[in-house]
């Protein structure tokens, strides 16, 4: 494990506030795969390489991300790198599981019927004890007792935060939303 640290610590040695910020994702993503009864070492594999592109370029990208994906995208270049790093640890690693690669193509936002896997690295991202803000105690707390109840908390604090600043969430996001506000309403 200390191997696959080093390849991404090494790749974003440039960026020491992102290397805690990984760190915290792992440390919470594997706590709530124990409490959840989630296979903690794909916690783990997903939590530390779910930034690794983050800082690639749009040519780094490439290499990864179809030009169709890329002139769709365009002017959301932060949708790059959770597509672009799972698929660059799908070449490193070949044998990884889908569920630990979409579980880094969608800690963006998550995505509607997500696994917990999927969960887990969308809440850890948010909630990590380097992320200060009380939105994110919050869903810390809530993710301790039901993943469910935190990802609902996150998107639509998230969404709030967006509108905040007079910018609209990206319709994925909404869709996502959407879908766990009926799930719960549907209980």
């Amino acid at each position: 494990m200390k191997d696959l640290e080093k390849i991404v610590f090494d790749k974003l040695k440039d960026h020491p506030k992102r290397i805690n910020h990984t760190k915290g994702v792992i440390q919470v993503a594997v706590e709530l795969g124990r409490i959840h009864g989630v296979n903690e070492h794909d916690c783990y594999i997903a939590a530390l390489f779910h930034d690794y592109t983050k800082y690639d370029s749009v040519i780094e990208h490439r290499k990864y991300l179809s030009d169709d994906f890329i002139k769709k995208n365009h002017n959301k270049t932060y949708l790059y790198h959770p597509y672009s790093g799972a698929l660059a640890l799908k070449e490193m690693f070949p044998n990884t599981s889908e569920e630990v690669l979409n579980a880094i193509r969608y800690h963006t936002w998550a995505r509607p019927n997500a696994t917990k896997l999927d969960k887990i690295i969308f809440i850890a991202d948010k909630c990590e004890p380097n992320r200060l803000h009380e939105e994110a105690r919050k869903i810390y707390n809530l993710a301790l007792k039901d993943l469910d109840e935190a990802l609902l908390y996150a998107l639509e604090s998230n969404i709030k935060h967006i509108e905040s600043k007079n910018l609209f969430p990206h319709p994925d996001q909404i869709k996502t939303l959407i879908y766990y506000q009926t799930e719960k309403e549907n209980l």
